[in-house]
């Protein structure tokens, strides 16, 4: 897959996510699985985007509302997970991509990115998430779930397959 998400970075070069390589999940999931508690979860992967997190912020530009964002970004499993400030919303993405395989790979090959925004969907202020280009976008710094995350890569498995994403 690939090469659907539109970035760029500093001067104007268009980046394909999915070219950054990044961290596998394995190890990553390996000590979530083995954590006692949420805090504990939310403590590992807070370490993690510490260790994994891109030295500068990058421009990118969201293929929803078209606005730009300076995003850190931190790589996992091939996936570019883009970021203005880590929160809630970021850890609770990065467990839900990775925890038990509850999102297929056949999904996953449909998301070059996922980005977390502050920002409301500008057709629906009422949207989660939405797909677009092979970004999700996780509007208003809400809190999602692998079945949603799944969901939304589901609507590019659809473009694929059938040429509407809907």
């Amino acid at each position: 897959m690939g090469g659907r998400g539109r970035s760029s970075s500093g001067g104007g070069n268009t980046d394909d996510p999915r070219d950054q390589g990044g961290s596998s999940s394995d190890s990553l999931r390996k000590k979530i699985d083995g954590a006692d508690s949420e805090e504990e979860k939310t403590q590992i992967i807070v370490d993690w985007i510490e260790e994994n997190e891109s030295p500068e912020t990058e421009t990118i530009i969201n293929p929803v509302t078209g606005n730009e964002y300076e995003c850190y970004s931190v790589t996992i499993d091939g996936i570019k997970i883009y970021y203005q400030t880590p929160n809630d919303a970021v850890f609770a993405a990065i467990k839900s991509l990775i925890s038990g395989n509850k999102i297929p790979d056949m999904l996953k090959e449909h998301i070059d990115a996922i980005m977390i925004i502050s920002d409301q969907n500008p057709g629906d202020p009422k949207t989660i998430a939405g797909y677009e280009d092979g970004i999700i976008t996780i509007f208003e710094d809400r809190i999602v779930d692998a079945g949603i995350l799944g969901h939304e890569a589901s609507h590019g498995l659809a473009e694929d397959k059938w040429g509407n994403a809907l």
